[in-house]
Formats: structure tokens, sequence, C-alpha cells
């Protein structure tokens, strides 16, 4: 059986991170929140993802900012 793709979601806001993830499993997804930069960073270290999804404003780092930490470390 062919393992589902990882989908990385991360959002400071729980309304969007719930209804995002809802969506995605709900099409076949395997879906993997986080609520800000840093539980993203760990939940990459402990998962493999196939994909990124993020919201550009949040408090810690922005969504570019953890994008360019994700391409220098992945």
């Amino acid at each position: 059986m062919k393992s589902r793709p990882s989908i990385l979601i991360v959002d400071d806001e729980p309304h969007s991170l719930f209804g995002i993830s809802e969506i995605l499993t709900e099409e076949g997804f395997n879906t993997i929140t986080a609520e800000n930069a840093k539980d993203a960073l760990e939940a990459l270290s402990k998962n493999s993802i196939n994909l990124v999804i993020t919201d550009e404003k949040m408090p810690d780092l922005t969504g570019m900012d953890l994008l360019l930490e994700i391409k220098k470390s992945y």
C-alpha cells in the first residue's frame, strides 16, 4: 500500500489551522499541524514531510523566514 503524502500546515490562527487540516485530510493527505515556526521545525525533524503550507504573518518568524530556515536545513 502506498503511503499518503504528508503536509505540514503552519498557522497561528487555530480555526484556520483546523479548517485547512480537515479539508486536506478529507482529500486523502496526512496532515501535521503547528501553531508557530518553532513547532513546525520540530515537526519537520520528526516526520517525513512532502509539502509545507504556512501563514505569512506569525508572531515569532514570518512564513517566509520559516521557509528560508527550512530550505537551509532540509
